[in-house]
């Protein structure tokens, strides 16, 4: 038997509560989090922690209650790690797991295609078009004959080239190792390179896909200059984390005409703020950081979450451990 804390607040439990309880032993004791009772009263007693996409920052002092408590494992529910100290976790003798890449992958995917969707087919204009009772405008675009480059060929990454050439697209790639020519061939890449050669690949996209994780080398990589070589009605898309991208340069390449638009699920702040300059262009589409949130991605996480606290029990090596800091 385990006892298991999930963080997070009622408006952040579902549905990956509801799918975590269902994936666990029926021994297995999970409680939510409260808000109003002590954090560290809380954790006495509890095997595993689980964190819904950073639920609650850990202050130095909230993380020597963690270890105090004896909490053995801190599961992170997503990918991403940049809301952790994780040097700070591991210090302490803290099991840290996150997710593998591809409970997440399908998800993250199809919604950077329903963001290129609706920038080429103008969902926007349609909007102002259906208010006005006007028909037949505004003309749109396919995305069929076009050039997509993936920025970051992990598990999402290569179910967006794969989801993009089955409508017709040509995929490049940007990966932070070299990609081999067997690999290439296989993943049916028409170019690809490392992130040095970024801004050489960048004019042959329309449309450019962020699916690289947030660390040191990865945060702003796209600016001023990236985006100054990009085509004038490139779009470019981001489902991963805001920080990768310079938003206030973003503003105004859209702003001026030197982009054609952006579709964005992340933002460096969230929840990102109503009044953001970004949200005001008629050349953006938004969503609120719910490319991942899907039923089944819940389903495949829990599933992981719940086998590591079983091979925790039983003293198995973990899925997706985490064994030091990303850089």
């Amino acid at each position: 038997m385990a006892r298991v804390l999930f963080l997070g607040g009622p408006e952040r439990r579902q549905p990956w509560f509801g799918a975590l309880r269902a994936a666990l032993r029926e021994e297995d004791v999970l409680e939510p989090y409260l808000a109003e009772r002590p954090f560290a009263a809380q954790l006495w007693g509890v095997d595993v922690v689980v964190d819904p996409f950073g639920a609650v920052r850990l202050t130095p002092p909230m993380l020597a209650e963690v270890a105090g408590a004896g909490v053995r494992l801190w599961q992170v529910l997503g990918v991403g790690l940049d809301h952790l100290d994780v040097p700070g976790l591991l210090a302490r003798d803290i099991r840290l797991a996150h997710m593998p890449g591809e409970t997440s992958a399908r998800g993250l995917a199809e919604h950077a295609l329903f963001l290129m969707l609706c920038l080429l087919k103008n969902s926007r204009g349609s909007q102002h078009s259906i208010q006005s009772r006007t028909l037949l405008l505004p003309v749109n675009r396919e995305l069929a004959g076009r050039t997509l480059l993936v920025v970051g060929l992990g598990a999402s990454g290569r179910a967006m080239a794969a989801l993009a050439q089955g409508v017709g697209m040509h995929v490049g790639a940007v990966h932070r190792v070299p990609i081999s020519a067997e690999e290439r061939q296989n993943l049916r890449l028409a170019f690809c390179g490392t992130p040095e050669a970024l801004e050489e690949l960048l004019p042959r996209a329309d449309v450019v896909s962020l699916h690289v994780p947030l660390t040191a080398a990865t945060h702003r990589m796209i600016g001023r200059r990236q985006l100054a070589c990009m085509k004038p009605d490139a779009l470019l898309i981001n489902v991963s984390r805001g920080a990768v991208l310079d938003e206030e340069a973003l503003v105004e390449a859209l702003g001026t005409g030197r982009l054609g638009g952006a579709g964005l699920d992340v933002f460096s702040r969230e929840p990102v703020a109503p009044d953001h300059p970004l949200l005001a262009l008629e050349n953006v589409v938004a969503t609120p950081h719910v490319a991942g949130v899907t039923e089944e991605t819940a389903a495949r996480r829990a599933r992981v979450a719940a086998n590591n606290v079983r091979r925790l029990c039983a003293g198995l090596p973990l899925l997706a451990e985490v064994s030091g800091p990303r850089a």
